[in-house]
């Protein structure tokens, strides 16, 4: 039966989920401390950094050699995979029309605060995007009153995964409207700047909070900055979804250098022919793929899904917002990482 919604739901309930990834991140640090670095080949035409697996392209635009451009799959070609019956939620509505993936550019949401500038200025300046993720961190970061002063520097410490509600600053966004006024993009706050982003995020109609910005109804006001340890992981792929809720996750991301286009920087993702049944009575719960009975059993529910199902998105400039629905996908951290960050709002 379909469920459009679960029942009410708190806000921010990442908190276990969160931690359990920072111990992740810990041990792949190690992991990645024993290993050592990947080499960064010269090419004559600037830096090659890509990794060994073979779909991905990681290039740096005016710079990259094509010859070295791999093969991958995009938004474009990655064809809808047939959602066995025995995990099928059931059929939805005839008039509810699937939210695949769908990019969205800097220039384009802010069009009104000088998007142009905000898109160059991110796409060619990495101070820029530093200063950004250090201001949102200032500007949103509570410190949990349980936890030691160690235990909050180390969860407000760039290099962790942090989770944030987005809806309310305790500093009125004031750090993220000093970074753009310092960089000259006077017209654009930081209140504008974070609900712009989150308000897309969510579900239902959108009506406008207290403040005067349009945000969905239906929305969890949460935001994680996704740090992963090291610059090439290949983490095998873990396909889940947060939510199995019809809501839009908005995703910005943070690359590794300037001027870059490639995939590793947005979450990989598999398009749905139907909902998933819920895993969790109730719904509104993550949904791993590998927890239905018969993944690895069932040919129908392989470990491995195949690649042509498989959408390994390009970042680059104008494509550096990512948005889908949560319930029409699943998605996986990418199979070759380059980037510094992404934001995820929901």
């Amino acid at each position: 039966m379909w469920k459009g919604s679960a029942s009410k739901r708190p806000k921010c309930h990442y908190q276990k989920r969160l931690f359990r990834m920072l111990v992740v991140f810990l041990l792949k640090s190690i992991s990645c401390a024993f290993q050592g670095m990947p080499s960064l080949v010269n090419s004559g035409r600037g830096i090659d950094r890509r990794g060994p697996h073979t779909h991905v392209t990681s290039s740096i635009r005016g710079q990259a050699d094509t010859s070295n451009v791999l093969v991958t799959s995009y938004a474009e070609d990655a064809v809808i995979w047939d959602v066995p019956v025995g995990i099928q939620r059931g059929e939805p509505p005839s008039d509810l029309k699937p939210n695949y993936v769908t990019f969205l550019g800097l220039a384009e949401v802010f069009q009104d605060q000088d998007g142009i500038k905000l898109a160059d200025l991110f796409d060619t300046d990495d101070g820029f995007r530093h200063a950004i993720r250090v201001a949102m961190r200032e500007d949103l970061f509570i410190p949990d009153p349980t936890r030691s002063e160690k235990v909050n520097r180390f969860l407000k410490d760039l290099g962790s995964s942090l989770h944030v509600c987005w809806e309310k600053s305790p500093t009125g966004y004031a750090n993220l409207s000093r970074v753009f006024k310092q960089y000259g993009i006077g017209n654009l706050d930081g209140a504008t700047f974070i609900k712009k982003l989150g308000g897309m995020a969510g579900g239902g109609p959108q009506i406008k909070d207290s403040d005067g910005f349009l945000l969905r109804q239906k929305r969890f006001g949460s935001l994680i900055d996704i740090v992963t340890a090291g610059s090439r992981l290949k983490p095998a792929h873990s396909w889940h979804q947060d939510c199995n809720l019809p809501q839009m996750t908005v995703m910005l991301g943070f690359p590794k250098t300037s001027g870059y286009l490639g995939t590793g920087v947005f979450s990989h993702a598999i398009k749905l022919s139907h909902p998933l049944k819920d895993q969790v009575p109730g719904g509104g719960q993550v949904v791993q793929y590998d927890e239905y009975e018969g993944v690895g059993k069932d040919p129908k529910l392989p470990n491995i899904l195949p690649e042509s199902v498989i959408l390994r998105p390009r970042y680059g400039k104008g494509r550096e917002i990512m948005i889908y629905d949560d319930s029409w996908h699943i998605h996986s951290a990418p199979d070759h990482i380059y980037r510094t960050s992404v934001w995820r709002f929901m």
